[in-house]
């Protein structure tokens, strides 16, 4: 057992046959997260960057069992969310759905600003991670 989740150890592993022979092999072991989350910190959903910049979305790896995203406006109002790792923020808030069968979309484009965001994971060990900060939405 290590003290932590991620590091470098160093560890040594002795054998011993029934016979008395013995050999010992001592080497370095790296221990990386259980999960690895990358967060953007700002995005320009005009199409003229790159189209990685185009939305806002947490990129995790596959130690996630479970994922899901929250965008706050400034009063603290929910304006997005996903439970799709996949899925991005585009930058809109607002409603769309179904009313009688015929989809309607009532979303507009958020002005330029900071938002809050909330992400929860859970990785495959059930380790349950909690991230939140501040995402920059460009103009």
């Amino acid at each position: 057992f290590y003290p932590s989740d991620t590091g470098t150890y160093w560890t040594e592993l002795t054998v011993e046959t029934q016979y008395g022979c013995r050999s010992t092999h001592r080497d370095y072991i790296v221990i990386g997260p259980d999960i690895l989350v990358f967060i953007p910190n700002a995005f320009s959903p005009d199409g003229g960057g790159p189209d990685e910049n185009d939305g806002f979305r947490a990129v995790v790896n596959d130690g996630a069992q479970s994922y899901h995203l929250i965008v706050f406006n400034r009063w603290g109002e929910k304006i997005w969310e996903s439970s799709d790792r996949e899925e991005e923020w585009d930058g809109k808030y607002g409603t769309s759905g179904y009313h009688d069968g015929v989809p309607y979309h009532n979303r507009q484009d958020a002005p330029q600003g900071v938002y809050g965001y909330s992400l929860h994971i859970t990785s495959w060990s059930g380790e349950k991670y909690k991230y939140s900060g501040t995402v920059t939405l460009v103009r």
